[in-house]
């Protein structure tokens, strides 16, 4: 019998999760924690732990593990091939877009088109400005960065992803996916018409939730310069 494949072994987990909640209260809940965990690990918030238990809390501690081994599935998938958008399609599949709103995810390979489009390799640049402020997923994020690195540019140091989006489930799906992808910024839930970002963008707002890279003292050594 074939191995299955880490967006099989994903899907067979989550459906059977599934069993006494709705699908999407189970997938909201597994965004939530990974992002809670990715986050609170390199820049702990009380109020985000706080979150994070009041959703755990409500499994037992066997289907606990099971969404954590959501996230490895995840993980997993974007280690084997990052040139895709795992959460969003999986998102797309499960049907939770909001036919309503118009909401559909670009597919990667039109991103991957768009990102060759307006490429821009930086020489010039102490550090290439990647802003998206209607995230979705992060698609176009994910697909603007492998094209940096198709270029031999190092993105992990030279490109700063800042990216929002109004839907809280959504933002936080981009932000465990660039965070996975160790792309270095933060990702905002936020409208952007109404809620503009403010002050130079190589400082996070209070409310940001920052990817580990962001970290790395390079990016520090650049806002010392501020």
């Amino acid at each position: 019998m074939k191995d299955l494949t880490y967006r099989q072994k994903f899907i067979r987990l989550f459906d059977s999760l599934c069993n006494a909640r709705s699908r999407f209260t189970v997938w909201s809940d597994f965004i939530h924690m990974a992002a809670y965990s990715i986050s609170n690990a390199c820049n702990y918030r009380q109020a985000i732990e706080d979150r994070y238990m009041d959703i755990v809390g409500k499994y037992t501690r066997q289907d606990a593990e099971d969404i954590s081994n959501l996230l490895a599935f995840t993980i997993e998938a974007l280690q084997e091939n990052r040139k895709q958008d795992f959460l969003g399609e999986l998102y797309m599949e499960f049907g939770f877009g909001d036919k309503k709103k118009g909401e559909y995810f670009t597919p990667y390979y039109i991103a991957a088109a768009m990102a060759k489009m307006n490429s821009n390799d930086g020489t010039e640049e102490r550090y290439i400005k990647i802003i998206d402020p209607a995230c979705g997923s992060g698609v176009l994020l994910i697909a603007f960065t492998n094209n940096l690195i198709e270029q031999g540019i190092d993105h992990h140091l030279k490109a700063l992803v800042i990216a929002n989006d109004i839907d809280p489930c959504i933002s936080l799906m981009c932000y465990i996916q660039l965070s996975l992808l160790g792309c270095a910024g933060y990702v905002c839930i936020r409208d952007t018409f109404t809620e503009p970002m403010v002050g130079n963008i190589l400082v996070p707002p209070e409310d940001a939730f920052i990817m580990p890279l962001f970290l790395h003292p390079i990016w520090k050594f650049r806002r010392e310069l501020l």
